[in-house]
Formats: structure tokens, C-alpha cells, sequence
């Protein structure tokens, strides 16, 4: 499979350059303009690797953009964004965490700092996916102490191919400090 072509033109751009650096210096030391016309065909290939990276949207980039719009609704503290990126499925646990966690805290950012890992089990029905990543969270109680703090967690998130998107129905997680939040 040739996934990693329309997730990423890299290799096709870093290739291509060093291609037509070859060619700039046979057009340089020969100075025949010919090999100008060799470049076009190079150039047009690398042209192509980034626009199907643009027009093509991955499996892959699709889970990741779940779970970004959900670390951005939680950056919002707006409850509303993260429920549209949960199943209907969920369990009601789920929510109510959610909901809990944006009542106690005011949630100022959501950092991905490694990750996501994302493995796609198309064997399933409807297709499922696990995202590992780990997160810092950042905001302050808002009753009680104010404390600002990162809270450092590796999240283990499960989404389901529902409709024409990716929606989280299951998502744990690990203190990297200790403490474990169960599954839901």
C-alpha cells in the first residue's frame, strides 16, 4: 500500500531536488540547455506529490483531525464542540467526565506532545481506530485555589467510523505522574 506517498510528498520532494540538482550541475558544466528539458518532467512529478497530498485526505489524517478538534473544543471549554466528536455509542460515562472536567477546570491549552500513534482495524464493522499520544493540559480550578498547572497524560483514545467521520467511543487515560483514569 502506498499510503505513506499521499501522507507524506517528502521523500518524492527530497529525491526530486537532489535529481534536479544533478541535472542543474550537468546543464552547468556542459552548458547545453538541453538538460533543462529533463528538469520539467522532475518538477512536474514533485508538483503532483504535493498537490495529491493536499486534494487526498487520509484514514489516518481523519482520526487525527478528530482528535484535534477535540483538543481544540476542550481549549474552548465549549462542551458542545466535544460531544459532536463523541459516538452516540459512547458510554454515558464518557460525557460525563467530559463535561465534569470543563465544569471543574478552565481549560487554557491542550498540548499533543508525542504522537498521535494511530493503528486502523478496517477488519472491524464499522472500522475502528486507537490513537496513543500523550497530552499536556494546562488551565486552573475554577472554584476553590487557583492553581495553574500542565498535567501531563498518556491518552489512549478508540474511534469508530460512524456516518462520513471518525468519533471517539472509548478514551483512558494515565497520569505520566501516576494515577489512572479508568476506561469509559
Amino acid at each position: 500500500m502506498i499510503s505513506w506517498f499521499t501522507e507524506n510528498p517528502t521523500p518524492i520532494l527530497c529525491i526530486g531536488g537532489l535529481v534536479l540538482l544533478i541535472l542543474a550541475g550537468a546543464t552547468y558544466v556542459t552548458g547545453r540547455g538541453v538538460m533543462l528539458a529533463f528538469m520539467i518532467p522532475v518538477v512536474l512529478v514533485m508538483g503532483s506529490s504535493v498537490l495529491i497530498d493536499f486534494l487526498v485526505v487520509t484514514e489516518r489524517e481523519q482520526v487525527i483531525a478528530t482528535i484535534h478538534d477535540g483538543a481544540k473544543a476542550f481549549e474552548a471549554n465549549d462542551i458542545g464542540r466535544v460531544e459532536r466528536c463523541l459516538s452516540a455509542t459512547a458510554p454515558a460515562m464518557l460525557r460525563v467526565q467530559a463535561t465534569e472536567i470543563l465544569h471543574l477546570v478552565d481549560v487554557q491549552q491542550v498540548k499533543i506532545t508525542s504522537g498521535p500513534e494511530i493503528k486502523i482495524n478496517r477488519l472491524t464493522s464499522p472500522p475502528t481506530a486507537v490513537a496513543e499520544m500523550i497530552v499536556v493540559a494546562q488551565g486552573k480550578l475554577r472554584v476553590g485555589e487557583t492553581i495553574y498547572s500542565k498535567i501531563p497524560r498518556r491518552i489512549v483514545v478508540r474511534l469508530r467510523w460512524e456516518g462520513d467521520r471518525w468519533l471517539v467511543y472509548e478514551a483512558e487515560g494515565v497520569s505520566i505522574l501516576g494515577g489512572e483514569t479508568p476506561a469509559t
